[in-house]
């Protein structure tokens, strides 16, 4: 553990030293006791070694600065974020790199999950997700695909987007979720064909999965996962309909999810 430690005294005497030296300098020169330009080198020499000295012999001071502009860099990128993310939620409830289950009326909540079907923590989060979207019927639910987690989770996100808009999504989201290994286009495809899916206008002649549809999308949906800070599956982004109140968490932390909605429900309330 890192301790923070105040400054001294004796860091404030040098400090104060430097003042004043400073406010010497700045004197006309035909004041009688204005510093010399060489007596003014030895000031800031002297003072040079006095507060070497003093760091060498306090180095926690060296340390809760370095902590201290940790916690504000933290703290400055967290609200650029924030208002990134203000921006993004229309981008998201409009997405062509995912599904979107309304709120039953009016949304008063809005979660995007960004998912990759070869993440296993995204698997373990599947029941989650939809548990929530059972429990709080006010909610707009956007499942957003990010394949960020393996070569081949391009090709099975583009499947699945044929899908997106239909009735046909949910079930093969599961589907694909509930599986173990690799999931590539092919056998994604697969597994559409085993729920008697229609086959995706995609698909080539001989069966296979296409390669070259839904790029762009999803190439938009890591261009948006970039500016949230979002570099990992599974993610979630929390937000009132008005972005009043934006959180977005990263990994699956049940607690924190369900902390951010009750927060944007009482926010919208």
């Amino acid at each position: 553990m890192v301790m923070l430690v105040r400054p001294t005294q004796p860091l404030l005497a040098v400090l104060g030293a430097v003042v004043l030296s400073a406010s010497c300098s700045a004197q006309s020169p035909e004041e009688a006791d204005s510093p010399s330009p060489a007596s003014q080198v030895t000031v800031d020499a002297d003072f040079a070694a006095k507060v070497e000295a003093y760091l060498l012999e306090n180095p926690e001071i060296i340390i809760e600065s370095v902590e201290r502009y940790r916690i504000d860099q933290e703290r400055l990128a967290a609200a650029m974020a924030q208002e990134s993310a203000r921006d993004l939620v229309p981008a998201l409830l409009t997405t062509q790199a995912g599904h979107i289950m309304p709120a039953e009326g009016e949304a008063e909540v809005i979660v995007v999950e960004f998912f990759d079907y070869n993440c296993g923590f995204c698997r373990r989060a599947t029941d989650f997700v939809f548990t929530l979207k059972e429990e709080t019927p006010e909610m707009t639910l956007v499942l957003q695909e990010l394949p960020v987690t393996h070569p081949d989770s391009r090709g099975s996100a583009k499947v699945a987007l044929n899908y997106a808009g239909t009735a046909d999504y949910v079930p093969l989201h599961r589907a694909l979720m509930g599986e173990s290994g690799v999931i590539d286009a092919q056998r994604a495809l697969d597994i559409a064909h085993s729920l008697d899916l229609a086959t995706p206008s995609s698909t080539g002649e001989d069966g296979s999965a296409a390669t070259d549809s839904f790029d762009e999308p999803l190439d938009q949906s890591l261009s948006i996962a970039e500016q949230l800070g979002v570099d990992g599956t599974p993610a979630f982004l929390i937000a009132s309909p008005d972005g009043s109140f934006v959180r977005t968490v990263s990994g699956f932390d049940p607690d924190a999810v369900r902390t951010a909605i009750a927060t944007a429900l009482e926010t919208n309330g």
